[in-house]
């Protein structure tokens, strides 16, 4: 769900030698050091929502009927390629965009259309923290925050089956970062922080 520490967790996995690509969105005032999600998977995801009727606010889960009609639209012969594309320029290619939440169903066929290994973060955050932040952003009603945190993380769980995954708690993350991000190498097979994490590591959410 947006609010919950994705940028941060991103900013960790970098730290450990994740690829996160080159072409970032652009920093705004809610994330001045940068949301570390790239612009080509976060266009796709964008257009790809409004292709189906829907936006990143929009309660309703995506259904198979909509998996149909992105299919037909050529979007997954897309995604596959883009993909494809970032994966081949290096070793370990990591990429965050809280839509990818509705998007799962979508995104598991990519991947099962690629050659690689895959595993996932799975960022959680207590909906009361997750409503103030998207209230204070957004002046999203605190009823409609509600809902949202409850339609991104019932579509994780209900796509969640047989994934390699690693469920993370925000508040954790936010009071002992080195720890939570060296359990995440530890996890994943990839390199432990030796020393302190950077200043850069703290990314406001």
């Amino acid at each position: 769900m947006h609010r919950s520490g994705t940028s941060a967790v991103a900013k960790g996995l970098s730290c450990l030698g994740v690829n996160l690509g080159d072409k970032f969105m652009p920093p705004g005032s809610d994330n001045p050091k940068g949301f570390y999600e790239d612009i080509d998977i976060y266009n796709l995801n964008v257009e790809m929502l409004d292709a189906i009727g829907q936006h990143w606010f929009s309660l309703s889960l995506v259904t198979d009927s909509d998996i149909v009609v992105l299919k037909n639209k050529g979007f997954l012969e897309r995604a596959t390629a883009l993909i494809q594309d970032k994966l081949e320029r290096v070793d370990v290619f990591g990429f965050k965009d809280p839509r990818l939440s509705k998007l799962l169903k979508f995104w598991k066929l990519v991947f099962s259309n690629l050659n690689c290994e895959v595993q996932y973060v799975f960022c959680l955050r207590h909906p009361s923290s997750v409503t103030s932040s998207l209230n204070k952003r957004n002046k999203t009603p605190f009823k409609k925050g509600y809902y949202l945190w409850l339609s991104y993380n019932l579509a994780i769980l209900l796509e969640s089956q047989e994934l390699s995954l690693v469920g993370l708690d925000y508040d954790h993350l936010m009071e002992n970062p080195r720890e939570v991000v060296n359990a995440l190498a530890e996890a994943f097979s990839i390199m432990k922080l030796v020393t302190s994490l950077p200043p850069s590591f703290w990314i406001p959410v």
